[in-house]
């Protein structure tokens, strides 16, 4: 078992859920709850996002071997799905009107509730003691008693 792909733990039960479900409805339920914490849900047109290098632009089919990400002009490499991610992330940037650089630049300042960790006795740094645990994760399915349950 890979430690890439930690879901296959759940022995498939997301990818019967996945398959089971249509599209339409799964990007519902995206919206539903992107819309319930009051974060922005984004369709992006993912068309050559994985054969497009992030560092220079360069689109080629050959970028793209399987799960390897190799740029034939820059000679940059990746693994190709977080590389098509990067570039769908970007592409929903600019439909935002929001600049990567100005992004990139903010600072992230958050750290696990030592709860989440088992970590009780930890000092906290200056600079993230007023800072907030880290936020609520969304999710699309609750595990109870080993069964995926749409939430």
């Amino acid at each position: 078992m890979s430690p890439e792909y930690p879901i296959r733990l759940y022995g498939g039960v997301f990818y019967r859920l996945i398959r089971d479900c249509s599209w339409g409805n799964i990007i519902e339920k995206i919206e539903s709850v992107a819309a319930k914490f009051g974060s922005i849900c984004l369709k992006v047109n993912p068309k050559f996002t994985s054969q497009k290098c992030s560092h220079c632009g360069h689109i080629q089919k050959e970028n793209r071997n399987k799960e390897r990400f190799l740029c034939l002009n820059c000679g940059f490499f990746a693994d190709a799905d977080i590389q098509a991610s990067v570039n769908i992330g970007v592409k929903g940037l600019k439909t935002l009107g929001i600049s990567q650089s100005k992004l990139l630049r903010v600072p992230q300042k958050v750290t696990p509730k030592p709860e989440l960790t088992g970590s009780f006795n930890r000092e906290k740094s200056a600079l993230l003691e007023a800072e907030p645990g880290n936020p609520q994760q969304l999710s699309l399915f609750e595990w109870v008693n080993g069964e995926a349950i749409p939430c």
